[in-house]
């Protein structure tokens, strides 16, 4: 099943689901009509600015590789209005040169916003890439407080420290 919550005039999230357990977070621009889905009300929340946990979602990762699903799970963690980099990440789960290997993970995430790979950007602070677009991640960024000047990112605190 499928359900669709109205972002702006033209931009739509969607949430793929099966019996009450999410299979894919996305937008989509080509939307019509809002309908229902497992946790439409904390999307609702966030959308309007409110500090949301998405930790009690049930996500479906049966058939995602073992080393996203550890990503994911590490990611699931940060705080709304915090960031991190690739290379931070990859230290977190125990070696520094995964990062290209984190990277691909975070680009390949079913679950956007709920594991919040917006929240990643390169160890400079440059914004870096998102699957739905550069703008769509600094509009993110900044609707969680993030400071971004010339697509980078000028207040930089790991979720950690």
């Amino acid at each position: 099943m499928k359900g669709a919550l109205r972002i702006d005039n033209n931009k739509f999230l969607v949430v793929e689901f099966e019996k009450g357990v999410i299979t894919k977070v996305y937008f989509s621009f080509k939307e019509k009509i809002e309908k229902d889905f497992p946790g439409k009300d904390l999307f609702l929340d966030y959308f309007s600015g409110k500090i949301v946990d998405f930790k009690d979602l049930k996500l479906d990762m049966k058939d995602i590789p073992r080393f996203f699903v550890k990503v994911y799970q590490l990611l699931r963690n940060l705080p709304y209005g915090r960031i991190t980099n690739y290379e931070s990440i990859a230290i977190e789960l125990g070696n520094k040169n995964l990062s290209r290997a984190v990277g691909n993970a975070l680009r390949r995430n079913p679950f956007l916003i709920v594991i919040p790979c917006h929240r990643v950007v390169k160890k400079d602070g440059n914004i870096g890439n998102f699957s739905f677009g550069k703008d769509l991640k600094i509009w993110l960024l900044r609707m969680e407080g993030v400071m971004i000047e010339n697509e980078k990112v000028y207040s930089f605190r790991h979720w950690w420290d």
